[in-house]
């Protein structure tokens, strides 16, 4: 089965930052190490990656890394508003996918 890394982005408060990014390591298929950039005084920018398999439809990749990672920091109203973005699909190469422990492999979408 084929592995896509997807580059994601958070927008939040500079203040609730750090939480958030402890609190994102938590969603399965958690992939790379995050970058914060803090554009303004008030406003925080968060890279980060996750994995996902291709049971889920290609064509809807971004939508659904999107999903996830939002009912995730739905169940935490205390880091509210968060906006989350998925940005771009890169398809694993095969000789990194067997890496990827099996706990870093999303279960399929149950929406």
């Amino acid at each position: 089965m084929t592995a896509y890394r997807i580059r994601m982005q958070a927008r939040c408060k500079n203040a609730q930052a750090e939480e958030i990014v402890e609190y994102l390591r938590v969603i399965p298929g958690f992939y790379a190490d995050e970058r914060l950039q803090q554009p303004d005084g008030e406003q925080a920018l968060i890279d980060f990656s996750l994995v996902v398999r291709e049971e889920v439809q290609e064509g809807n990749l971004l939508n659904t890394a999107e999903e996830r990672v939002g009912q995730y920091l739905w169940q935490r109203p205390d880091l509210q508003p968060v906006n989350i973005r998925a940005l771009a699909e890169e398809r694993l190469p095969r000789d990194e996918e067997p890496q990827i422990p099996p706990e870093h492999i999303p279960p399929r979408r149950s929406l």
